[in-house]
């Protein structure tokens, strides 16, 4: 490994960051809201099942 293939290492991922930190973002906002949908969704049957008991 001479200094070349390093800095085509880094050239290569140089634009794969902006990707990376675009598709965590949208991973976290779908990840967000089904956990929140599914902790309201445990939370309705808690209260049926607490409710109905």
């Amino acid at each position: 490994m001479d200094g070349s293939d390093l800095e085509n290492r880094f050239s290569s991922f140089n634009v794969r960051p902006e990707i990376l930190i675009g598709m965590s973002k949208a991973t976290k906002i779908v990840l967000g809201t089904i956990g929140v949908s599914a902790l309201l969704s445990i939370g309705i049957v808690i209260n049926l099942v607490l409710f109905s008991a």
